[in-house]
């Protein structure tokens, strides 16, 4: 099997998966799965540490101290997957690619959490 070109859309440090319907399908869902939990754990901890925030502020205001900043919201991971032949020309997901085309996995921290909320607020 020949060694496929990266796309110029993707990154360098992406994985590529040859050829495969089982294998793509299952090693994409697998990493899939392995982000909505650090997303879900993510999210968790944060919650912790508002909710810890919000009785530190509670305590310092009564106490005339400054409060400490706000936490901020983690990044939210996001997977991102692109097909594309072995000559590196992408092409469109469609039932039955994955037999076909090379799939390129990789993964960001800049998804946005609520994105509704942003362009409801951005509109308003």
């Amino acid at each position: 099997m020949a060694t496929p070109i990266r796309p110029e859309t993707v990154p360098d440090d992406a994985v590529v998966l040859p050829p495969s319907h089982a294998t793509q399908s299952e090693s994409i869902a697998s990493v899939k799965k392995q982000i909505v939990r650090q997303n879900m754990h993510a999210l968790s901890d944060y919650a912790v540490d508002l909710e810890t925030w919000e009785i530190n502020a509670a305590i310092y205001k009564d106490l005339n101290m400054p409060i400490p900043p706000i936490p901020r919201v983690p990044p939210r991971e996001v997977l991102h997957v692109e097909y594309a032949d072995a000559s590196g020309n992408p092409v469109e997901k469609a039932d039955g690619l994955s037999e076909k085309y090379y799939a390129w996995v990789w993964q960001t921290s800049d998804g946005v959490w609520f994105p509704e909320s942003e362009e409801a607020s951005a509109a308003g």
